[in-house]
């Protein structure tokens, strides 16, 4: 089933994501109109399938990128928790179609409008898919096997529509069209399911159970120069990826700088921590710097 594993560190891997969804976004609106036209119940579904296809990587991309991009953008976590929170918003309001389609439209007589045009559209449409798909798993070098067969299973609801959009153009077979219909509905609640599921892990994430605050915080008040650590906080921001952030005061503000750089030395290089905010303040004014 489709599944992402960026490095998260790789600037070109970003750049064939947005590759990838831009893509992916051309194929959902060719998707659309084809439905708009045909009325086919499973061109539809592939609208929808597509849709959540573009939340589970955007989400997922957030999700594996907020530390670099909390640096570049130069914006809060909070910002990213939103981003996340609207993903899983989708994702349930998705589910619910889906369930919706399965249970209360798909039992009811399908009419389609098969034409040349409809089988056009699912043709193009695979085919961009198929090209996203290739941006956004082999162009980032990903050599495992089992990584190259999930961008092919992500492919497969988009060729179910074009054969069956084949098919249809000399036989009207609705059975053939509920099948598929129901198998593409199947990927839907999975890729929503994915979304759920990573979504509320980030945002309910809180204090790593493997970082020790209180040694942490005894460490910094030993370096030379720091009176005291303030307002620790820590998160997982994936499961192997943490966040620190905390207020330090010091009695030098002449060598705030290295005071910094020779912590966060230390905390990389002992809590294997990513990510680290800190807030220096002046002893002598208790002014913020």
């Amino acid at each position: 089933m489709f599944d992402l594993d960026f490095k998260k560190t790789s600037k070109s891997n970003n750049h064939f994501v947005k590759i990838a969804l831009s893509l992916l976004f051309i194929a959902m609106i060719l998707s659309w109109i084809g439905a708009a036209k045909s009325q086919s119940i499973t061109q539809i579904v592939v609208t929808a399938y597509l849709f959540s296809m573009i939340v589970l990587m955007y989400a997922n991309n957030t999700i594996e990128t907020v530390v670099e991009r909390a640096f570049s953008l130069k914006r809060s976590y909070s910002y990213f928790r939103f981003e996340v929170l609207t993903a899983l918003i989708l994702a349930i309001t998705l589910a619910v179609s889906g369930l919706y389609m399965l249970f209360l439209v798909l039992p009811q007589q399908v009419t389609t409008n098969s034409s040349n045009e409809l089988l056009a559209y699912s043709i193009v449409t695979a085919v961009i898919v198929a090209v996203a798909m290739s941006f956004a798993f082999i162009k980032q070098q990903q050599t495992r096997i089992n990584k190259i067969l999930k961008s092919f299973y992500s492919m497969i609801p988009p060729f179910i529509a074009a054969a069956v959009a084949i098919y249809s153009t000399t036989h009207n077979s609705p059975t053939l069209e509920r099948l598929a219909t129901l198998l593409i509905i199947l990927f839907i609640l999975r890729n929503c399911w994915l979304i759920m599921k990573r979504s509320c892990h980030f945002l309910m994430e809180g204090t790593p159970q493997k970082l020790d605050l209180i040694q942490l915080t005894s460490d910094l008040q030993a370096f030379d120069h720091v009176l005291r650590v303030q307002g620790i906080s820590a998160w997982s921001i994936s499961t192997n990826l943490f966040g620190i952030k905390c207020q330090i005061v010091i009695n030098n503000i002449e060598r705030s700088q290295f005071i910094v750089d020779e912590i966060t030395d230390f905390i990389i290089n002992h809590y294997n921590v990513e990510h680290i905010s800190f807030e220096i303040i002046n002893s002598t004014s208790e002014g913020k710097i």
